[in-house]
């Protein structure tokens, strides 16, 4: 079943290159060891685990915490002989992608230890294609959560089979409770301020409302997901809409145009630097139909791109934002 995913991501060369370059002089985010034990995100066992351990991490991550409820039903179901036999392949199965997720090397408590080399150290060397491209040692989880369940259930069997019929139900909704209270995670939300979007008041009163093609700065993965949400409240065509892992070539319209690849990159195209460059992008934005910029300066990163403005008047500038005309940009470049 996994070869049908599998092999396409290694049979296409640029790819794989391209995921193996992806995070290329980028340390390895692994996982610490006490983040299997050890839940960040829990309003009432976060304090106690910490002052437990004595760590004040944070974790990478929300899918490490293994939850003490199944560690204890696996323990259990292991006590029996009977069970142990049929538990044992799932544990050879789970336990190699726990020692994945741990990285190349071993960490705990923030302390790494360079010496301790761990088995995914030697497979990024042996098979890198398969295992280098895993920067962030996260994703081997989807390996350790079947095998999770199925040997929790094997403890939970043992613990049924030494009760009564008419008591087991209660058992069992008593074990799901204990563990959805365990693996509790609070909802994490962002809220976008109705001031946010006082800019769009100011472009609805422009005229030709059909020309109007902005594009968003600046760029990135998790801005642009705000501003696909600007788009539900503005209806305006932009230039970057990212779905969940887009592939690179999604991006060659972007990086044809030398202002639009410098953006990208979060990085400045100066007018003074390279006049010629920078009108000839200009043209070509406009060619492909593009009026406005909207530069969203209160945005973290927005600091590396704001040279490309420089000498540039602003059509309309608030708290939040500052838009820029095609025009406004060549002015500020004359």
């Amino acid at each position: 079943i996994s070869a049908l995913r599998i092999v396409p991501m290694v049979s296409d060369p640029q790819a794989l290159e391209h995921a193996l370059d992806k995070h290329a002089g980028r340390g390895e985010i692994g996982t610490d060891l006490l983040d299997y034990f050890v839940h960040y995100r829990h309003p009432t066992l976060t304090p106690l685990l910490r002052a437990a351990f004595d760590t004040t991490l944070d974790g990478f991550g929300d899918t490490n915490y293994l939850g003490y409820l199944p560690l204890a039903l696996i323990g259990l179901g292991l006590f029996g002989a009977a069970s142990r036999r049929k538990m044992l392949p799932w544990l050879i199965l789970a336990l190699p992608f726990l020692v994945l997720r741990l990285g190349s090397v071993l960490r705990i408590n923030d302390q790494i230890f360079p010496d301790i080399r761990l088995p995914k150290y030697y497979l990024n060397d042996i098979f890198p294609a398969a295992f280098e491209s895993f920067h962030v040692t996260s994703h081997f989880q989807i390996g350790v959560l079947l095998p999770l369940a199925a040997l929790s259930c094997y403890g939970m069997m043992t613990i049924l089979k030494s009760v009564s019929a008419r008591r087991r139900p209660w058992i069992i909704l008593m074990a799901v409770a204990v563990i959805a209270f365990e693996y509790y995670y609070p909802l994490q939300q962002q809220f976008v301020e109705v001031r946010e979007f006082a800019y769009v008041e100011w472009l609805d009163a422009q005229e030709n409302q059909d020309a109007i093609r902005l594009i968003h700065l600046p760029m990135g993965r998790k801005p642009s997901k705000v501003y696909g949400f600007h788009q539900t409240a503005n209806g305006w065509p932009h230039a970057e809409g990212l779905a969940s892992r887009t592939p690179s070539d999604a991006y060659d319209t972007i990086e044809s145009n030398p202002l639009l690849k410098a953006w990208r990159s979060r990085s400045s195209l100066s007018c003074t630097a390279n006049q010629g460059g920078y009108l000839s992008a200009l043209d070509d934005l406009a060619d492909d139909g593009f009026s406005h910029v909207v530069f969203h300066h209160a945005r973290p990163g927005a600091d590396r791109v704001q040279d490309s403005f420089a000498n540039a008047r602003t059509s309309y500038k608030d708290e939040f934002a500052a838009v820029y005309t095609l025009a406004d940009l060549r002015g500020g470049c004359s």
